[in-house]
């Protein structure tokens, strides 16, 4: 859930101040595992050409069980769909403010039954994915919607919902991640909560307790995992559908890792020139200058975990089973300094990756082999 959807707390600002089972922990050191890479098979995305190939912004990306990927571009305010060659197929939605358009467009994902959900400024849309057609908008206002975050069983999804309430002489956020139904604002189940003083002159702590908050994947439309930001810890929890716990992994053998001076500066910059992007002007960002201990989750075709480690310079991933048994650590192979810019998909369908900060200036979509 990454960074634009930093706009959506600024709007909200500016409006109030103007399956079953026993739960399992695993806590183990790492032992001497086996190693893997994932290998770049093929790839989408020119700087100049063809316009259904030019990529904006991917704020979105999924690749179903057939292969097909569905890519979200917020600069267009579009859906794509293309074949498992990268061959475009369709595309669902467009740019305005009428029926099935959209705008500043944010988070995607689809549901078991069919439903793709958009969330963007104020407001979800909803189309059939199968037939393209616009279904409903969900009626705006001064709450945001849930931001959805990962499609679960029949037409429900996983969403964070924030909401900036004074508290004597402060404001705080309450972000809460949930189970949800089309158009609610209440989830079904709550998975989690938290709370932090907001202010409106430091942006970072946005990223750092919003848009980066929790890191999702759900397996088999029926199991949620998730895991909070953190510095100093690593965990990931499992619930069901009907919000039962049914997994807990805990590991204590990393350490917080600190980044360096320059590494401060260069997430700083890239903050400030994010919401430059966006129109929210010079904000000052004073990062966390420690990485969070997890920064991905997914889930592939053999309902195996992996856990990206935020603290490596390249991507890394710790592969579980689902009863918390490590089975492997697959690596990204890319350029250290530009690695943490990497954003990695792993699905039931496969592997994807993007850079938010390709050192090329556009950006592409990678078509990822994963190692056996």
């Amino acid at each position: 859930m990454r960074l634009l959807i930093i706009e959506l707390l600024f709007a909200a600002t500016l409006l109030m101040i103007s399956c079953g089972g026993e739960t399992e922990q695993i806590t183990a050191p790492e032992p001497q595992m086996p190693a893997g890479e994932l290998v770049m098979t093929d790839s989408m995305g020119v700087e100049i050409g063809d316009s259904l190939y030019m990529f904006g912004s991917i704020e979105g990306l999924t690749i179903l069980e057939d292969g097909s990927i569905v890519l979200l571009d917020r600069a267009f305010s579009r859906v794509m769909v293309y074949d498992r060659d990268g061959i475009f197929q369709r595309q669902i939605g467009r740019v305005g403010d009428g029926p099935g358009e959209m705008s500043q467009t944010v988070f995607m994902t689809l549901t078991e039954n069919g439903n793709l959900l958009i969330s963007q400024r104020d407001a979800m849309e909803r189309f059939n994915f199968n037939t393209g057609e616009w279904i409903c908008e969900y009626p705006r206002g001064m709450t945001p919607p849930p931001f959805v975050l990962a499609g679960m069983r029949d037409s429900s999804f996983v969403a964070v919902h924030f909401q900036i309430m004074p508290q004597d002489d402060r404001l705080m956020a309450d972000v809460t991640l949930g189970i949800y139904l089309p158009g609610d604002n209440e989830p079904d189940v709550v998975l989690s909560e938290e709370s932090f003083e907001f202010s409106p002159t430091n942006a970072a702590p946005l990223f750092e307790n919003v848009f980066d908050a929790y890191s999702v994947a759900v397996a088999d439309w029926e199991t949620v995992y998730f895991a909070s930001r953190s510095s100093t810890e690593y965990r990931v929890q499992g619930y069901s559908f009907n919000g039962e716990q049914v997994f807990e992994l805990v590991r204590d053998d990393f350490e917080p890792v600190e980044m360096t001076p320059e590494e401060l500066e260069e997430e700083t910059e890239f903050m400030k020139a994010r919401l430059v992007s966006m129109g929210a002007g010079d904000q000052l960002c004073s990062p966390d200058p420690f990485y969070p201990m997890i920064s991905g989750l997914g889930t592939d075709s053999d309902g195996n975990i992996w856990v990206r480690r935020g603290i490596e310079q390249i991507p890394t991933f710790d592969v579980y089973d689902n009863t918390g048994q490590l089975l492997k650590i697959v690596t990204l192979p890319v350029e250290p300094s530009e690695g943490k810019y990497w954003n990695v998909i792993i699905q039931p369908g496969g592997a994807l990756a993007y850079s938010e900060n390709p050192a090329q200036g556009y950006q592409k979509v990678y078509m990822l082999e994963i190692p056996e």
